[in-house]
C-alpha cells in the first residue's frame, strides 16, 4: 500500500536520503578492500571523502559524488570511448539477421584505471527479424540469466590466449580472449547453449604467443613526446569481467531489445537483476 508523503516533509532530507542509500552503498562496494574512517591509505581515503555524511550540505553533497564519479575514474564505465558508426547509417548499409549481444565489464577496476570490457555477440540464423516472437525475446533473456547472470553472476578471466569459434552458418565468429583453453571453451560453450547449440571443435582455433610476457608486457612502455612521458595502452589485461547486460538488435527497429540487465540503467529490460534502491547503505 502507498505511504502518502507527509504534508510538512522536508523535499532535501528525502532527497539526501535516496542518495545516501544508492550512492554510498557503490563507494562502500567500490572500495570494499579499505576500512571505514581511515584515512592512512589513499584508497581509504577516498572512501572517507566519498561518503554521503548525514549532515552535509546540498553542496557538499554534490561534491562527494562528483569525486567518487569524476576523480575516481566511476564516470567512464557509463561513457567509455568507443569507435563506431551511427546505428542508423550502419542498418542502412547491412541488412542482417537477429543478433544479440553480450557486454562484460571488470566489476572493480584498480584506482585510476579505466574497467576492462569485453563484448560477445553471435546472431540467429534461422530466423528473420520479422519472425522474432516475444516467446522467443523471453526465452534469450532467461538463457542469458541462466548461463551468466543469478545472485552471483558467472565471471571469465580475460588474458592473452585467443580462442576462435567459427561457424558462420549457425550465427557464430566468436573470438574470446581468456587466461587458460578451458575457461574459454567453457565461456564458448555457455554462449552456445543460449541459443540451443552445442560446440563443434573442429570449427575452433587457439591462438597464443610463445612469450606473452614479452608481446603483451605487464607494465606497458613509456614514449615521451612533446617533452612529457606518456604510456602505452596495455594490451590484453588478465582481469576477471562479468555480464553487465544484453541487446536483441533486429533490424530495421533502430533501438535494441534489452534483454538482460544488471547495471538498472537499460529501460524496459526484460529482465533486471542486481542491487535495488532498497538495500541498506
Amino acid at each position: 500500500m502507498p505511504v502518502p508523503i507527509p504534508s510538512k516533509h522536508s523535499p532535501w532530507e528525502l532527497l539526501q536520503a535516496i542518495l545516501m542509500r544508492i550512492h554510498n552503498k557503490e563507494v562502500r562496494e567500490y572500495f570494499r578492500d579499505a576500512p571505514d574512517n581511515d584515512l592512512e591509505t589513499t584508497r581509504s581515503t577516498l572512501k572517507h571523502v566519498c561518503i554521503i555524511q548525514d549532515f552535509d550540505t546540498a553542496t557538499i553533497t554534490l561534491i562527494r559524488m562528483f569525486t567518487f564519479w569524476v576523480v575516481c575514474g566511476r564516470l567512464h564505465a557509463l561513457i567509455p570511448e568507443v569507435y563506431g558508426l551511427p546505428v542508423a547509417s550502419f542498418q542502412e548499409a547491412y541488412a542482417f539477421y537477429p543478433q544479440v549481444k553480450l557486454h562484460f565489464q571488470q566489476r572493480y577496476p584498480p584506482t585510476g584505471s579505466a574497467p576492462l570490457t569485453g563484448q560477445i555477440s553471435f546472431r540467429l540464423m534461422d530466423l528473420t527479424s520479422e519472425q522474432v516472437t516475444q516467446t522467443k525475446v523471453n526465452q534469450l533473456a532467461r538463457d542469458i540469466q541462466i548461463e551468466f547472470g543469478g545472485s552471483t553472476p558467472y565471471k571469465w578471466q580475460k588474458g592473452r590466449v585467443l580462442i576462435a569459434y567459427t561457424d558462420r552458418k549457425k550465427g557464430y565468429a566468436l573470438q574470446i580472449l581468456c587466461r587458460s583453453r578451458s575457461e574459454g571453451e567453457e565461456v564458448i560453450r555457455k554462449v552456445l547453449s543460449i541459443n540451443g547449440d552445442t560446440a563443434v571443435w573442429t570449427n575452433a582455433k587457439i591462438s597464443e604467443a610463445i612469450t606473452p610476457n614479452d608481446k603483451y608486457p605487464l607494465t606497458p612502455e613509456r614514449q615521451t613526446i612533446l617533452g612529457k612521458s606518456y604510456r602505452e595502452p596495455e594490451r590484453r589485461r588478465t582481469e576477471y569481467v562479468e555480464i553487465q547486460y544484453a541487446e536483441l538488435h533486429l533490424w530495421p527497429k533502430p533501438q535494441p531489445i534489452i534483454l538482460y540487465d544488471r547495471t538498472l540503467t537499460k529501460v524496459g529490460a526484460v529482465i533486471y537483476e542486481g542491487a535495488t534502491a532498497s538495500s541498506d547503505p
